[in-house]
């Protein structure tokens, strides 16, 4: 009887870690989120989904002397405008030098990262 309230305890338990995000592993160790298990962001049509190929600062204003908000992991996914607005010049941002910037919102942040580092789409 003993045993069998045990392993409902654990497989209770194993089921609200995966809920939180958080996977058990068979000895009760946990395991980071699988990449399938990733939580896909709301988007608009006004801002389709999107991702950076590599880690991007998010600024308050569309300039890179403006206030960094957050970083925008490589691979993952924010939403981004489909627009880009006139900011602050930059030099060599995902290759190319430029003064467009588009809107994002990535993990509830909103800010600004340079137009050429933002890729439309899934990865």
């Amino acid at each position: 009887m003993k045993k069998r309230l045990a392993l409902c305890a654990a497989s209770a338990a194993a089921a609200l870690a995966v809920l939180g995000g958080t996977a058990m592993s068979a000895n009760g160790a946990e395991t980071a989120p699988s990449a399938a298990s990733a939580k896909m962001p709301n988007c608009s049509a006004n801002y389709p989904l999107a991702h950076v190929k590599t880690n991007m600062r998010i600024h308050k204003k569309p300039s890179k002397k403006s206030t960094t908000l957050r970083l925008w992991y490589k691979n993952t996914y924010g939403c981004s405008s489909a627009g880009f607005v006139n900011g602050g010049v930059y030099f060599d941002m995902c290759g190319k030098d430029d003064h467009e910037w588009r809107k994002v919102k990535y993990r509830g942040t909103w800010g600004y990262v340079p137009m050429p580092c933002v890729y439309p789409g899934r990865i």
